[in-house]
């Protein structure tokens, strides 16, 4: 006795009564149900592990509302397939030909719907095409983060999936024919009737609302959700209520011009990875987290109230170092790699700008410089004249610190070799750590204290306390040197991290304070010996202007948008975007801080004076006129610094004479 064949393709009558399901025959409607009743119920399981997720369980109804996408997805998908089997059975090779395809979107539709679902329970934000489309063109830069994320149930989840969307179905169909005793319940298929795509259609068209209770981006199938957050992010960004911005002109004329009380004294940028403000003395209330920050403000000019304009590294760093917004994109278009002529950041940047001045300009991280593209960042733009990164320093007898880098302290050496190297220039020397980065890694030797419950929050903030020590060891180095006295210190964090404070974690989308709030200190060994305050909202873009009017210089052939720190007047309303195009902006006029989500939830308004955790939504008591004015003001910001961009790269063509 030989056993029965278990190919879908077989089109052998074994039961004519009953044999048919519909307009399929039952093998063919077997097969497709033990591959999409399983896969529909994957996807609205992890729902509801989501919707749990938060915290807030919802009333029938509106559990309901958020996996209604999920269920009409699924049963649209699956009918989708039953009327393509249906009509392409009829030719020759309709059905292997339909039979593969089925197999590659089912295996489509579980990665993006585990991807989806690990990428929000890490982040607390949704996946979208342009996240995963651009973590497909990094993918070797990123490959250290993505294997730090493949922990051993995201990889079972993952593999388990797609395993079973490859090989599930023919294994069910074994099963049964062993129990049945026959491999083969079915009859040839028929034409499906005009009502069952019609249905199918109105099945994936309903799948597509997003109701109420819910953001769109959360209450929709995954795969929807992250196939039209593109269409979605560019509406949104082009409201059809607002007019076109005005221009901005770039500062890409600029040059310093001494004067009479001009000193060509040192200037040291320590840019501090991930450093939040809530954790950093003196914002903290507890200065024994980071002694040296502490110590180093209490004669220094502090911020306090200092904010990213945008919470990503190589956009902080654009921010900090030109003095202009960074481009708002996510292709890390600052590089100029792919840009017209190379144009990369619009405007001259203060490694370019002392240059002209006789400085010598040297950058160090601790960290990889493939990421982000650094190298060509750093000098092709900013007009560094040295670079240094890990593939640079020596690593020997220094240990990893995540996968980006490794500790802090292996660009002491370097750095101070550098200084030495000709002292009887002026320098402006960089700093960029990474110790502090996602996956909070601690290195060998540093010994770690129990700061918090939550493992990561706990390495995190073990890891300030490590940058914390790298600042206090670059003070004393250059007191060594003999150059602290004439060497002026900015100390900043390139933005800050979330750790589920408002159900977000990391930095890129996370807007609210634990995210986007930094330490700036400006120590100056000559100056603010009592210690001085700024309390009105500044950013990162105030760093060049207040480094030039230390050094006394004066800016011509251009104007940056921001005024130095030193200066006392009145400052506009701090404006920072999320990462991710039309997620998320945030602006902040003295101490209240509008947030709008681009219709994702309801707009909010925080007063940080007397809610410093931006617990309380105070928008129900902002008049509507108010309201639409911090809208208005925040989207017709972030489209003058596109409009800049866009203008500065693909300027008109000359008229002709």
């Amino acid at each position: 006795m030989t056993a029965e064949p278990t190919s879908l393709s077989t089109a052998a009558d074994d039961h004519p009564i009953s044999s048919r399901m519909w307009f399929l025959d039952r093998r063919t409607a077997w097969y497709l149900g033990a591959l999409l009743i399983p896969l529909a119920g994957y996807g609205i399981v992890l729902k509801i592990i989501r919707i749990a997720d938060r915290g807030e369980l919802p009333g029938p109804i509106a559990l309901l509302d958020q996996v209604s996408s999920d269920l009409l997805f699924g049963t649209g998908f699956g009918l989708a397939w039953m009327v393509i089997f249906a009509t392409l059975g009829r030719l020759r090779f309709g059905r292997p030909v339909a039979l593969v395809g089925l197999h590659l979107s089912a295996i489509i539709v579980a990665a993006v719907t585990t991807a989806f679902h690990v990428y929000y329970l890490r982040t607390g934000s949704p996946l979208t095409l342009t996240r995963l489309t651009s973590a497909v063109d990094s993918a070797g830069e990123i490959s250290g983060l993505v294997a730090a994320e493949l922990q051993p149930t995201v990889v079972i989840l993952l593999l388990s999936a797609i395993g079973y969307a490859v090989a599930g179905p023919a294994l069910m169909l074994r099963l049964l024919a062993r129990r049945t005793g026959t491999a083969n319940p079915g009859g040839g298929s028929r034409r499906p009737p005009v009502a069952a795509a019609l249905l199918t259609l109105a099945l994936l068209l309903g799948a597509v609302y997003s109701g109420p209770s819910s953001p769109s981006y959360f209450s929709r199938a995954p795969v929807l959700a992250v196939g039209l957050s593109g269409l979605e992010d560019r509406a949104a960004t082009r409201p059809a209520d607002l007019p076109e911005p005005d221009m901005i002109s770039p500062p890409v004329g600029t040059k310093l011009v001494a004067g009479a009380k001009t000193e060509q004294r040192n200037v040291v940028i320590i840019t501090l990875e991930s450093q939040r403000a809530i954790s950093t003395a003196p914002y903290s209330a507890d200065p024994s987290l980071t002694p040296n920050l502490a110590a180093l403000a209490e004669s220094s000019l502090v911020a306090e109230q200092a904010y990213a304009v945008m919470p990503h590294t190589s956009k902080s760093l654009t921010a900090t170092y030109c003095g202009i917004e960074p481009p708002f994109d996510t292709r890390n278009s600052e590089s100029g790699l792919d840009e017209p002529e190379g144009r990369g950041v619009a405007g001259r940047c203060l490694p370019d700008l002392l240059s002209e001045q006789g400085y010598r300009t040297g950058f160090f991280q601790s960290a990889t410089e493939t990421y982000d593209q650094r190298r060509e960042v750093i000098t092709n733009q900013f007009g560094f004249d040295d670079f240094a990164g890990t593939e640079d320093l020596p690593t020997d007898g220094f240990s990893e610190a995540n996968y980006f880098g490794y500790e802090d302290d292996v660009m002491l050496a370097p750095s101070r070799d550098w200084i030495e190297r000709d002292p009887s220039r002026p320098f402006l020397l960089g700093y960029l750590t990474v110790t502090a980065h996602h996956d909070y890694a601690m290195p060998d030797g540093f010994e770690t204290e129990q700061l918090a419950d939550d493992p990561e929050l706990n390495g995190y903030l073990n890891g300030l306390r490590y940058q914390d020590r790298f600042v206090g060891k670059v003070i004393q180095q250059f007191k060594d040197l003999d150059r602290y006295d004439d060497t002026i210190f900015v100390i900043t964090g390139d933005h800050g991290e979330g750790f589920g404070e408002h159900k977000l974690r990391q930095h890129d989308n996370t807007i609210y304070q634990e995210g986007v709030q930094v330490p700036l200190i400006v120590h100056d060994p000559q100056r603010f010996a009592g210690g001085e305050r700024i309390t009105t909202p500044v950013q990162h873009p105030a760093i060049l202007p207040t480094v030039t009017d230390l050094l006394g210089y004066t800016i011509t052939g251009g104007k940056y948008r921001s005024a130095s720190l030193l200066s006392r007047t009145a400052r506009p309303p701090v404006m920072i975007s999320c990462f991710e195009e039309a997620r998320c902006l945030a602006r902040i006029e003295g101490s209240l801080k509008y947030i709008h989500h681009y219709g994702y939830r309801p707009d909010e308004v925080f007063d940080l004076a007397t809610d410093p955790g931006e617990t309380r939504n105070l928008a129900e008591t902002i008049p509507a006129d108010d309201l639409a004015r911090y809208r208005a003001e925040a989207l017709q910001w972030r489209r003058q610094v596109d409009r800049m961009y866009d203008d500065y790269r693909n300027p008109p063509p000359p008229q002709p004479r």
